[in-house]
C-alpha cells in the first residue's frame, strides 16, 4: 500500500469571505439572520403582472441573483423587514431566483434561498407591444464624416448628438475609433458613413443624459455588426450594454435583443424600466470585443409593459467581492464562516467562507481574499493541528482529524497522535488520498495563530489524488502549485485586495471513500462513505494593475481582470498526460457552465471580466 503524504501537492485555496448575516439588536448582542420566500415557484405570465410577485421577509439585508440573465425582478437588493419583489421577464422554461444574506460585519453568516419561475409562452397572452415617444439622446456619429481612422480622444468632430436630454452629454472610452470603412445599412434608420469601431477590451461611455422628470420606462437601440473572422456575432457577449447613475458610477447591465448571429449590421434595441429613485441623468456604457462596430445609438421614452427594471443602489449595499450565490440551492449545505486576527497588525479579519456539503462529507466551495496582512506571520503551524470545524457535527463533516486532537501539539507521544485514524481511504484501491487544502497554509501565515490553525479544518479541506502533475528538467511540476505561487507571490504584491474561489465538482458522485481511516481499514462505529470530487477548480479577481486603491464596486470593468484554472482529479486508472493550456486555463463563466451553473461567481463584476480573459494580465503562468 502506498500512502500519499498529507502535504503532497499542497491544494489551496484562497482567503475566505464569509456568510450568515447576523443583525445587532437593542441590547448590543447579535442574533442569528432569518430569511424567507414566499411562494417558492412562480408561474410567470406577462399578461398578470399581478401573479408575478413573490415576498423576501428577513431581518437582515439580502442581495437577488438568477440563473438566467432573462430572469429580471424589480428590485435587485433589499434591507430587514418584509419586502415584495415582482418579476418583470422571465427565461422560457424554468429558471431560479437566488436571494442570499449580505454579510456586513464581523460574525456575519449566509443563508441562501431560491424561487423557481416557470414560464410557458405558449400558455400566457402576451401584452401589447410598447410605443416609443420622445427621443431622449441619439447620435449618428456624421456631424463631419471622416476619410481616416482615428480614436475618439483624438478629436470630436463626429459627435452629431441630438435630443431632450443631450446638451450635457460627455464622450469618453478607451481603444474606440471612429471609421467610415464600413457603413452600416440593412435596419431601419441606418445613418450609414462614420460608426464606433471598439478594439481589444475596449469600452465607451455617453455620460451626463438629462432624463425627463418622472418618467421610468425607456428603450435603447444602436445598429451593431460583428467581427467577420469569429463568423458570428453573440449579443449581450461580444458587446456588453450598461446603463449607469451618471451622479454615482453605479452601473447595471442591461439585457438587449438583436435577431440572428449575423457580423452583418443588425438591429438591437433593449427596453427597460429604472426601479426606485430615478437619476436626474443617465450614462449609456457600451463594452465591446474585437472589431465591434456601432452606430445610431438613441435613448427615447417607451409606454406600455418593459421585460426588465434597473434599480440603482448605494454602494455600501456591495457583498464581499468573493462571495458566490447559490443558483441550486440544497438543504445538504451549510455556509461556514471562520475569522481570525491578523498576525502584527492584531486585525480582526475574515479569514475564509466556505459551503460545505454534509451529505457528501466534503467542501464545494471556499472563498477567500488575498492581501499582505495575511501574510504577516512567520512559518506553519507544527505539527499538522488537524481538527474538527466547531461549526459542524462529526456525523456532518469529514473524520480526518485523529481522536485526540485536543491534546495537540501531542508532546507527552513525541509529537504525534495517538492513533493514526484521520485518512480518507478510496473503497476501490489500497491507496490513500492527499489531505488536499483550498486555502492553502501557507496563504495564512503564523505557526499557532488561529489564522493557520483554521486551515487545518475539515471544511478547508478535499480529497486530492495528482492534479496535473508531469516532468519537468526530471523534476515533477504542478500547473496547481504554479497557480498557488504566483498567488501568494506575483499576482497579490500590491495593496489592492485579491479574491478567490477554489471549489470541488462531484460529477455523478461515483467515487467514495471512507474517512477516520488507517492502513485501509475504518473505525468501528464512527467511519462513513464520503463523495470524493472529480475535479478542482479555481476562480481568480482582481485589479489589472494591483495599485488603484479603490473597492471592487468602484472599478470598471476596464480596470478589472478575472481568470478561472479547472484541475480534473488523476484516478489511479487514469494515464498520466502533460497538459495545455486549453486544459486548465479558462474564463470564469466557462468554468460556471462546468459545475452545471450551479453558482455564480463574482456575481456584481460585468459579464465581460467573466467571459473572457488576457493573459498578459497574468504573469507567470
Amino acid at each position: 500500500m502506498k500512502r500519499l503524504f498529507d502535504n503532497y501537492v499542497a491544494v489551496a485555496a484562497i482567503l475566505c469571505l464569509a456568510a450568515v448575516s447576523c443583525e445587532k439588536t437593542g441590547d448590543g448582542t447579535f442574533q442569528d439572520a432569518e430569511l424567507t420566500v414566499s411562494p417558492e415557484m412562480v408561474e410567470y405570465n406577462p399578461s398578470l403582472p399581478e401573479s408575478n410577485v413573490f415576498t423576501v421577509e428577513s431581518n437582515a439585508g439580502w442581495k437577488i441573483s438568477t440563473s438566467h440573465y432573462m430572469t429580471v425582478t424589480d428590485v435587485v437588493s433589499g434591507e430587514a423587514g418584509t419586502t415584495e419583489v415582482r418579476i418583470t421577464a422571465a427565461a422560457e422554461g424554468e429558471s431560479k431566483i437566488s436571494v442570499m444574506s449580505v454579510p456586513r460585519g464581523d460574525g456575519d453568516r449566509i443563508i441562501s434561498k431560491s424561487v423557481t419561475v416557470r414560464y410557458d409562452p405558449s400558455g400566457t397572452d402576451e401584452p401589447d407591444e410598447p410605443e416609443e415617444g420622445e427621443v431622449v439622446y441619439y447620435d449618428d456619429l456624421d456631424a463631419v464624416v471622416t476619410s481616416d481612422n482615428y480614436w475618439i480622444d483624438q478629436s470630436d468632430e463626429y459627435i452629431n448628438k441630438i435630443g431632450s436630454g443631450a446638451a450635457s452629454v460627455e464622450y469618453s472610452g478607451s481603444s474606440v475609433g471612429i471609421r467610415s470603412t464600413y457603413k452600416s445599412t440593412g435596419y431601419q434608420g441606418a445613418s450609414g458613413d462614420n460608426a464606433f469601431y471598439f478594439g481589444s477590451g475596449s469600452w465607451f461611455v455617453a455620460s451626463g443624459i438629462e432624463l425627463p422628470a418622472g418618467i421610468s420606462t425607456f428603450r435603447i437601440s444602436f445598429g451593431v455588426a460583428g467581427d467577420n473572422v469569429k463568423g458570428s456575432f453573440t449579443a449581450n457577449e461580444d458587446l456588453v450594454l450598461l446603463i449607469g447613475n451618471s451622479a454615482t458610477g453605479d452601473y447595471r447591465q442591461v439585457t438587449y435583443q438583436r435577431p440572428g448571429t449575423s457580423t452583418s449590421w443588425g438591429f438591437a434595441q433593449a427596453d427597460f424600466r429604472i426601479g426606485g429613485e430615478l437619476p436626474q441623468k443617465l450614462s449609456i456604457r457600451l463594452e465591446g470585443s474585437w472589431n465591434v462596430r456601432v452606430d445610431d445609438l438613441k435613448l427615447c421614452v417607451l409606454s406600455g409593459n418593459v421585460g426588465q427594471t434597473v434599480t440603482f443602489g448605494p454602494v455600501s449595499a456591495y457583498p464581499w467581492p468573493e462571495l458566490p450565490v447559490t443558483l441550486i440551492p440544497s438543504e445538504d449545505y451549510r455556509y461556514i464562516t471562520h475569522y481570525a486576527t491578523t498576525v502584527e497588525s492584531g486585525k480582526r479579519v475574515r479569514n475564509y467562507a466556505a459551503c460545505y456539503d454534509t451529505r457528501r462529507h466534503n467542501p464545494m466551495w471556499v472563498a477567500s481574499v488575498h492581501h499582505s496582512c495575511y501574510l504577516e506571520g512567520r512559518g506553519r503551524t507544527n505539527p499538522d493541528p488537524w481538527r474538527p470545524d466547531p461549526e459542524m457535527t462529526g456525523e456532518e463533516q469529514s473524520i480526518i482529524y485523529p481522536s485526540d486532537w485536543e491534546e495537540w501539539p501531542w508532546t507527552g507521544n513525541g509529537g504525534r497522535p495517538t492513533d493514526g485514524f484521520y485518512y480518507w481511504t478510496a473503497d476501490y484501491t489500497n491507496e490513500y488520498f492527499t489531505k488536499g487544502h483550498l486555502l492553502r497554509s501557507d496563504d495564512r501565515r503564523g505557526a499557532g495563530s488561529d489564522m493557520n490553525i483554521q486551515t487545518f479544518y475539515p471544511t478547508n479541506i478535499a480529497p486530492e489524488m495528482y492534479l496535473h502533475v508531469w516532468q519537468e528538467n526530471e523534476e515533477e511540476t504542478s500547473t496547481w502549485g504554479i497557480v498557488e505561487g504566483l498567488l501568494s507571490e506575483e499576482w497579490t504584491g500590491n495593496r489592492d485586495t485579491t479574491y478567490v474561489v477554489t471549489g470541488c465538482y462531484y460529477g455523478d458522485d461515483r467515487y467514495k471513500a471512507i474517512d477516520a481511516s488507517d492502513d485501509g481499514s475504518g473505525a468501528p462505529g464512527i467511519s462513513k462513505t464520503c463523495v470524493v470530487p472529480v475535479a478542482r477548480y479555481r476562480v481568480i479577481l482582481r485589479t489589472k494593475s494591483g495599485n488603484t486603491g479603490k473597492p471592487i464596486a468602484e472599478c470598471s470593468a476596464d480596470e478589472l481582470t478575472a481568470i478561472g484554472f479547472w484541475y480534473p482529479q488523476r484516478f489511479p486508472e487514469d494515464s498520466e498526460y502533460e497538459p495545455q493550456d486549453n486544459e486548465w486555463i479558462f474564463p470564469v463563466s466557462e468554468i460556471e457552465a462546468k459545475i452545471g451553473n450551479e453558482f455564480s461567481f463574482f456575481p456584481e463584476i460585468p459579464e465581460s471580466v467573466k467571459k473572457s480573459y488576457v493573459r498578459s494580465d497574468w504573469p507567470g503562468l
